[in-house]
């Protein structure tokens, strides 16, 4: 074979070798986007008021439960489509914080959207047929527990409007100082040596407690993933 045939062949083998890499793909040239993560977690910004999840000098949140029907991320754009989780019944006070995920995206979000709707296949029982349950003790030691069926959706926005940001690395806060501002845990009915707020007991307390709902919500940079405020003063990124 002739010095030119030999080149020509080199030539076409190397060529034939590119092609099928590119065809291949590369991790670099392909980037498989991380899994959105979203943690939901209850918390206080008042501990004189309310501690959560654990003894406090006043009022104290030991267990809550929400029933999320609905959360989505909502991008800047018009037409664009929301950032969406399944729908699932929630412990706010567990540790480390409840995870959401959905599927990657390099998209950035103006806003969120988050429901909360009774489900009969809520866990634990005490959430079935309920949007929130709580559990805790006021002051004097003596336990209540609030149970809610009433539906509430929450539009959260940033500050200013139509600030962008990034769907990762993001914590979705309960505030409960907020939630339970003006319930009268104090005045209500003591029964069998514990308080109920429900449909059918102390339902006055129910009321401002369900009234307080759209205000508890807001969602907060999570940049070290740890499901936990960076502290009592973070401002949220979307807030109601």
């Amino acid at each position: 074979m002739s010095p030119t045939s030999s080149s020509t062949l080199l030539s076409v083998v190397v060529t034939a070798s590119l092609l099928a890499g590119g065809c291949a793909g590369t991790e670099t040239g392909n980037p498989t986007l991380p899994a959105v993560e979203l943690r939901v977690t209850a918390f206080s910004d008042d501990f004189g008021a309310v501690a959560v999840a654990r003894p406090g000098t006043n009022v104290s949140v030991m267990r809550a439960f929400a029933a999320l029907s609905e959360v989505q991320l909502l991008p800047c754009g018009a037409g664009l489509p929301p950032q969406r989780f399944a729908a699932v019944s929630v412990e706010l006070t567990q540790k480390p914080a409840f995870q959401l995920d959905a599927a990657g995206t390099d998209q950035r979000y103006c806003g969120a959207r988050v429901a909360l709707a009774p489900s009969a296949a809520a866990t634990p029982p005490e959430l079935a047929g309920l949007s929130v349950y709580l559990e805790g003790t006021r002051a004097d030691g003596t336990a209540f527990k609030i149970a809610s069926a009433a539906p509430v959706t929450v539009d959260l926005r940033t500050t200013p409007p139509n600030t962008p940001f990034s769907a990762e690395g993001l914590l979705l806060g309960f505030n409960f100082a907020t939630w339970l501002e003006g319930v009268d845990l104090d005045g209500a009915t003591v029964e069998g040596a514990s308080i109920t707020l429900d449909a059918s007991h102390n339902t006055d307390a129910l009321a401002v407690f369900e009234a307080q709902a759209g205000l508890a919500p807001a969602l907060y940079d999570d940049a070290d993933g740890n499901g936990q405020l960076a502290g009592d003063n973070q401002p949220p990124t979307a807030g109601p």
